[in-house]
C-alpha cells in the first residue's frame, strides 16, 4: 500500500541534517570553553570551541504520513501534519583537533540523543518545508558520557549508556525550521562497508534545518563554567544514501524504523544519515543549540506520469 496516496506522491523524505558550520546567538561572540570529557572538573579540563560529532542516524517517525496530510490540507501545525524526529550520534573529536582527548572512542565515549516534534508547512515541487511544533511534549536533547565504548550505530545501541551530562529542550515560537529536497532513487540504503540492509533501497536527498534549545542542566564536572551556561551552535547537513555510517536498526528509545523496501518512499518512517558539529558560545542565561538538521523534510511528488510542481 502506498501510504502517500494513490497517484499523488511517489516518495517522501524527512530528515535530520549532516555537516557543519558555527552559529552565534544573543550577540555573543564564539569563544573557547573549558570542558572535561571525563568529568574531573577544572583539573584536566581542555579549552575548546566545539564538538565534532561522528556521522550518526536520524529517523523521521511518521514523516511520510505527515507529508501526505500536508499535501492534502495545505500544511500547518496541526496533529495530522506532525511527526517526531529522533537522533543519535557519538562525539568524534573536539574543536580544535589538537585538543582531542586521549582515549575518546577507545576507552570512553560521549553520545547525544534527541527527540523533536516537527510539522510540514508546505510542499513545493520536490522540496518540503517544515517548522517546529508548538507541542513539544516529550522533546529533548541529551548528552551522555560513558567510561567504556558501547555505542553501535548498526544496532542502534549504547547511546544512553553512562552519565547524563547535558539536557536541553526546544524553544517554541522562534524562527526554527528547514527544508529538504529529494534527488530521486539512488540504490541501496546501506553503502557503508557491508550492506547490512540487503534488499532495502533508498531515495537520495539533502537538506537542512535550524532548531533552538534552552539548556535545562549541564554537569559542571564536564562543563566547567556553569555560571556561563553554554550556548551551542549545532550545525549539520544531511545526505542519503548512507555512505559514512551504518543505518541503525533501532533507536535509543526502542524505536524500530518502519521504512519499507524503499527508504523515503513507502514509510511511514524515513531513516537518514546525520553528521553534525557543535560549536560553543558563552551565553549568560541559556544554552541554545542550532541544529541544521535536527529536522528536515522532503517530498518527491509525482502524479501518474508527471512530477508535481
Amino acid at each position: 500500500m502506498n501510504l502517500l496516496g494513490k497517484g499523488t506522491i511517489r516518495a517522501a523524505l524527512l530528515g535530520f541534517a549532516a555537516s557543519a558550520m558555527v552559529g552565534v546567538f544573543g550577540g555573543s561572540a564564539r569563544a573557547d570553553f573549558l570542558f572535561n570529557p571525563t568529568g574531573g572538573g577544572a583539573p584536566g579540563a581542555i579549552s575548546i570551541s566545539g564538538l565534532d560529532l561522528l556521522p550518526g542516524n536520524g529517523v523521521g517517525q511518521g514523516a511520510l504520513t505527515a507529508i501526505t496530510n500536508a499535501v492534502a490540507n495545505g500544511g500547518g501545525d496541526v496533529a495530522g501534519n506532525q511527526f517526531l524526529l529522533k537522533y543519535q550520534a557519538a562525539l568524534g573529536t573536539v574543536i580544535p583537533g589538537s585538543q582531542n582527548p586521549s582515549g575518546l572512542n577507545s576507552t570512553f565515549q560521549i553520545t547525544f540523543t534527541g527527540v523533536i516534534r516537527e510539522y510540514v508547512q508546505a510542499v513545493v515541487g520536490n522540496t518540503a518545508v517544515f517548522g517546529i511544533s508548538a507541542d513539544q511534549t516529550g522533546s529533548f536533547l541529551h548528552g551522555y558520557q560513558n567510561n567504556s565504548v558501547t555505542f553501535n550505530d548498526g544496532n542502534g545501541t549504547g547511546f544512553t549508556d553512562g552519565t547524563l551530562i547535558l539536557t536541553a529542550t526546544p524553544i517554541v515560537g522562534t524562527s526554527s525550521g528547514g527544508n529538504f529536497s529529494n534527488i530521486g532513487p539512488v540504490g541501496p540504503l546501506d553503502q557503508h562497508g557491508t550492506d547490512n540492509w540487503p534488499g532495502t533501497t533508498t531515495v537520495g536527498g539533502f537538506g537542512g534545518a535550524v532548531i533552538n534549545f534552552n539548556v535545562t542542566s549541564a554537569d559542571s564536572t564536564y562543563f566547567v563554567n556553569p555560571e556561563n551556561v553554554l550556548a551551542l551552535a549545532f550545525s549539520s547537513t544531511q545526505n542519503l544514501p548512507f555512505t559514512s555510517v551504518d543505518p541503525s536498526k533501532a533507536f535509543f528509545d526502542g524505536t524500530i524504523p518502519n521504512i519499507g523496501a524503499v527508504n523515503g518512499q513507502i514509510g511511514p518512517d524515513i531513516l537518514l544519515q546525520a553528521d553534525a558539529n557543535v560549536n560553543v558560545v558563552p551565553e549568560p542565561s541559556s544554552l541554545c543549540l542550532t541544529a541544521l538538521g535536527l529536522g528536515g523534510a522532503l517530498v518527491f511528488a509525482r502524479r501518474k506520469r508527471a512530477q508535481l510542481v
